[in-house]
């Protein structure tokens, strides 16, 4: 073998070298657009949760608060 022989890559070893490129760029590609920053779900879930139930409370504060105002008119 001549170093000309040596240096080609062969049919077999080149399609691995292109899937092992195309996968190194795929996750280079995929580490760069992930962020990392955000709520956990269990902890957004308990943020809306509990917006949840201080809107049902003023909802219910208010229409308790009207009811209680207009049967008071009746009385």
């Amino acid at each position: 073998m001549n170093d000309m022989e040596l240096a080609r890559p062969t049919q077999a070893t080149t399609p691995r070298l292109l899937h092992r490129a195309v996968g190194t760029l795929i996750v280079w590609r995929a580490a760069v657009h992930r962020d990392q920053r955000g709520l956990s779900q269990s902890t957004e879930n308990a943020v809306l949760l509990t917006g949840a139930v201080a809107i049902a409370l003023t909802v219910i504060g208010l229409v308790g608060n009207y009811v209680a105002t207009k049967l008071g008119e009746l009385g």
